[in-house]
């Protein structure tokens, strides 16, 4: 007999299709579904149905799609598979549904857990992209199969024990023959808007005639996120022309040594602070929430001193996933910092 959780309506695997069709039938004359990509989001952890449900509910303010959550416990021993549906849906100016977004939440234990690929595949919108979101570490359930279908992938490697075999992982994967993926990192994303502002404070050529004299960066970062701070680091390194030094040393276009300084907080943005600092420059950014999200930029050329506010954007899940799907493209400054960051980890 089916009920209705936080997660929806529970159905029969079989009768998910039917599930649906029943559901739109009762809805209003005025709900449209919508759906302009498949999301499937994977997690090995306990409780992320319920979490990724709120998540796709913030998620789907801004794109419509159709939700896949799957929850594997692949050492649980009797083999079990349960599904839910439900809807996320907006509402317009007149209080009512308009546009809903479809979910379909599965949990999947023991054997069942190696359905994976199966279940993702057998209820995706046709001939819509497929964003897989994969929680935690790449397990064995992360296989050609499955990443042969995927569009965009997203990880997120503040998340992993062990970053360099996971990046092995995710490199071998995007050197198969069949793998058509475009990989993208929450730690790299929750530094965009300070790498958007470290470009800016460049864009005079006074600025910019100062570049190869930097030697020093400070980062203040959330305690758990040095990926953030590292990969933000790796970026300068490859934009600035630095040259690499041992982890994380670099040398400066003068040949000289840079120094780097990571401070980490318990609370507070990923990243909040940025300092960089030159012979004849200091550039500094910092998070400043009193009227909105914005970083204070500020950039002293001797004696001179501009400053300016620029957006800085959230940091919620469903906002740093809202920032890839609306850029979209083929993340080719993320792959290109990529090696530099591993060898900053020893990779």
């Amino acid at each position: 007999m089916s009920e209705v959780t936080a997660l929806g309506k529970e159905v029969e695997i079989g009768k998910i299709a039917s599930g649906l069709r029943e559901f739109w039938d009762a809805e209003d004359a005025g709900t449209t579904r919508a759906s302009l990509i498949n999301f499937a989001v994977y997690s090995e952890r306990d409780g992320a149905l319920e979490r990724n449900t709120d998540v796709i509910s913030e998620l789907t303010r801004e794109h419509a799609c159709r939700a896949l959550l799957i929850s594997a416990r692949p050492t649980g021993g009797q083999s079990s598979a349960r599904a839910w549906i439900t809807a996320h849906c907006q509402l317009g100016r007149d209080g009512k549904k308009s546009l809903c977004s479809e979910q379909i939440a599965f949990s999947l234990e023991g054997p069942a857990s190696r359905m994976v690929r199966n279940i993702v595949f057998a209820h995706l919108e046709s001939d819509l992209p497929l964003v897989l979101w994969w929680q935690g570490e790449l397990s064995e359930n992360f296989e050609p199969h499955l990443y042969s279908m995927i569009d965009r992938l997203l990880v997120d490697s503040s998340e992993w024990s062990d970053p360099c075999s996971q990046f092995r992982i995710l490199a071998a994967a995007e050197t198969e023959n069949h793998a058509r993926f475009v990989p993208h990192d929450m730690s790299w994303t929750r530094s965009f808007y300070f790498r958007r502002a470290v470009a800016a404070a460049f864009d005079k050529p006074a600025a910019q005639a100062c570049v190869d004299g930097l030697s020093r960066i400070r980062l203040t970062v959330r305690e758990g996120h040095t990926m953030a701070a590292g990969q933000l680091v790796a970026w300068m390194a490859v934009q600035l022309g630095w040259t690499h030094d041992g982890l994380w040393g670099f040398r400066n276009g003068n040949g000289d040594p840079v120094k780097v300084e990571v401070t980490t907080h318990p609370v507070g943005p990923t990243v909040s602070g940025l300092d960089l600092v030159g012979e004849t420059i200091r550039i500094s950014i910092a998070r400043d929430d009193t009227v909105g999200r914005f970083l204070r930029l500020r950039v002293t050329l001797g004696d001179r001193e501009s400053e300016r506010l620029l957006p800085a954007g959230g940091d919620s899940k469903a906002q740093l996933i809202n920032i890839q799907l609306m850029r979209g493209g083929n993340n080719s400054l993320f792959r290109k910092t990529l090696p530099m960051f591993r060898r900053m980890l020893g990779c």
